[in-house]
């Protein structure tokens, strides 16, 4: 589902606002209407009820000329008989009496000069708003509700626009970034309010990142060489130890140990150096996992020298990994060293299965909760960098299952929800 648009959202939010308002004043303006007619119809007949009761107290009858629409009933038996039901039981006061085609603004009042009440009827069915002109009231309204709207569809474009344009543009920019160019200026975004404050942070983020980078990279520089040289002077003299050593018997083994050492070192600084470069790592090359198991597992087989341990590798159905080889190398060789490390006996199994190689070792108790290690955190990294995924589980108490499984990161665009807003 596509995002909509910070320019839509506005938009909509607004036409919906306007469409509620326009209703909720139609809706007022109808009842204020209504009540005002009512009001007015009100005081009308007060105002005749007013004057009738005047001149029957003096006259001692009622006037033979009354105003329009106004009829005057003395006694309820002389009301017209569908009136009646609703007069009855009263002896003063007003009332509408509106219903069945009926409209009628009715008063009760006593005369001193008449024994009976006298009932006042004001006939506003043909002086009120008729339901036709109700009806062309409320299709009135509705125009003007309708051209409200396509005014407020407007004005929410044109407000919208000029809200999202410099928001739209910065994301832009922003999303162009690149930390091996110069830092953005981002001047014309350098105004007193939220876009302005928001374009000053992420320059001086983007300073702060970029100086960071770049020391970071001299570090991963000066480190590769500084941390390779000593590493090869020390291979060096293994090296011709090794062949200087003749019939010395007992010199063979440290020797060996020492270059097993070294390899060891400079796997770990390939991979230090891996993890600290902000380039991403190569994702086009493949691998045979089948390739990689074996030689993994016979570049580690000295961590179990003097242990009772059986190594079996399954890999008849291993399948291809896609990362450059040393890398899959590396990811794989921590979670073999660190199960051959901690595993004092018993058997070690390795499956590569399709796209994974699940890793199976018998540890100790201190193994389990205290035996991870480094191993395991650089795999984690890794997995972190590549988009892979590390699942380590206890099924059985004592024993521990590593599954590493290559897969390759999904594509993804954080900024995709601001675009540039439309011409």
């Amino acid at each position: 589902m596509k995002h909509r648009t910070l320019q839509s959202r506005i938009g909509l939010h607004f036409f919906a606002y306007a469409l509620l308002l326009v209703l909720v004043y139609s809706v007022a303006l109808v009842f204020v209407v209504k009540q005002v007619q009512d009001a007015a119809m009100g005081r009308q007949l007060s105002s005749y009820a007013a004057d009738i009761v005047t001149y029957a107290e003096a006259q001692g009858r009622l006037p033979e000329d009354l105003p329009p629409h106004v009829t005057v009933f003395i006694g309820l038996s002389a009301v017209p008989s569908n009136l009646q039901p609703f007069l009855r039981g009263r002896q003063s006061g007003s009332l509408e009496i509106n219903d069945d085609g009926l409209d009628f603004h009715a008063t009760v009042r006593r005369v001193r000069t008449i024994d009976r009440p006298v009932y006042i009827l004001y006939d506003v069915s043909s002086i009120e708003l008729t339901e036709t002109y109700e009806r062309y009231l409320l299709l009135g309204f509705a125009g003007i509700g309708v051209g409200i709207l396509i005014l407020g569809v407007a004005v929410a474009r044109s407000m919208s626009r000029r809200l999202a344009t410099p928001l739209a543009g910065l994301a832009a920019e922003v999303q162009d970034l690149s930390f091996e160019n110069a830092p953005p200026s981002l001047q014309q975004y350098d105004a007193p309010d939220e876009i302005g404050t928001l374009a000053r942070t992420i320059r001086d983020l983007f300073e702060r990142v970029s100086a960071f980078t770049r020391r970071e990279r001299e570090f991963t520089s000066h480190a590769s060489h500084e941390l390779r040289t000593p590493a090869t002077v020390i291979k060096g003299a293994a090296e011709i130890l090794q062949a200087r050593r003749g019939d010395d018997i007992g010199i063979g083994e440290p020797t060996a140990r020492i270059q097993r050492a070294v390899r060891e070192i400079e796997t770990l600084i390939d991979t230090f150096l891996l993890l600290a470069r902000e380039d991403e790592p190569p994702t086009d090359q493949v691998c045979e996992l089948r390739q990689i198991t074996e030689a993994v597992v016979a570049a580690h087989r000295h961590l179990l020298d003097g242990k009772p341990v059986e190594v079996n590798v399954q890999a008849s159905q291993a399948g291809t990994a896609h990362a450059a080889p040393a890398v899959a190398s590396i990811a794989l060789g921590n979670l073999v060293r660190n199960a051959f490390m901690y595993t004092a006996k018993g058997q070690i199994t390795l499956q590569a299965l399709g796209d994974r190689v699940v890793v199976t070792n018998p540890v100790c108790e201190h193994g389990i909760t205290k035996g991870e290690g480094l191993g395991l955190t650089i795999v984690r990294r890794l997995c972190e960098r590549m988009g892979w995924r590390l699942e380590v589980s206890h099924p059985a108490g004592t024993t521990m299952r590593a599954e590493l499984i290559f897969s390759l990161p999904p594509a993804s665009n954080p900024l995709e929800d601001i675009s540039t807003p439309e011409a």
